[in-house]
């Protein structure tokens, strides 16, 4: 019996992609949205396991800024063919697009804070966003609390490696919640990964504080940093 081309595509089963750990927890966030916008892609790993898996998703908008992973990015598409769901752009910027939830995972902290100041905070407050960033604590500390200005962050942490990494979950209802709470507020499956992260938080959190007196770092980033209450807390919890 002859069977054309297009009845053997549907019949041959098609590739599944495998994501590490720390890119599943993203997809998993990601699960309720229709239609995602992702920053970063670099080869598009993330965005093919949510095509594969996600039964609500309509489209991804991959961004990718880089010539070299972006050509990558169009062969994974075609290679794992979810050129249907995802589409593809060479910027470096939130498109002008419909769009429900924002994936920016991988960049540093000043960067997806310009990213988003660029696009507007303001058109953000209804969309769901989940941001990977990466940085010194006193980084994380800085976006984290300017972005609860606008969102409920929810913090998971995630070990992969041999390193611990957090993955924010970010929501319009807002919460009042203090700096401390903030630092050190988050869900992690693993209690004794949950500890050594705080304490390697703590001492690095430790650390900056040293130099807060100093000359050097009486800029407005720092001025955020709400110096004698996280000190008196982290002196009060050894």
């Amino acid at each position: 019996m002859l069977i054309n081309a297009e009845h053997l595509a549907t019949i041959v089963k098609k590739p599944k992609i495998k994501i590490s750990k720390r890119l599943q927890k993203i997809a998993n966030f990601a699960q309720k949205d229709f239609f995602i916008v992702d920053l970063g892609v670099d080869s598009g790993n993330l965005d093919i396991f949510i095509a594969q898996n996600s039964k609500n998703l309509k489209k991804i908008f991959a961004i990718e800024e880089k010539q070299k992973p972006f050509d990558n990015l169009i062969s994974n598409i075609n290679f794992y063919d979810v050129k249907e769901k995802i589409v593809p752009f060479l910027i470096d910027h939130i498109p002008n697009k419909k769009f429900d939830c924002l994936i920016i995972a991988g960049l540093g902290c000043y960067t997806i804070f310009n990213v988003l100041k660029r696009f507007g905070l303001s058109k953000l407050k209804n969309k769901h966003l989940i941001l990977g960033p990466q940085g010194t604590q006193l980084e994380l500390f800085i976006l984290k609390r300017r972005l609860s200005s606008f969102f409920n962050v929810k913090t998971e942490l995630i070990e992969e490696k041999g390193k611990l990494y957090e993955i924010w979950d970010l929501t319009r209802f807002k919460r009042n919640i203090n700096d401390f709470s903030l630092m050190f507020s988050f869900d992690s499956e693993n209690e004794i990964i949950k500890k050594k992260y705080i304490s390697l938080k703590r001492k690095e959190i430790k650390y900056y504080l040293k130099f807060f007196d100093r000359k050097t770092f009486n800029d407005n980033s720092f001025e955020e940093f709400k110096k004698k209450e996280i000190f008196e807390r982290l002196n009060d919890e050894n």
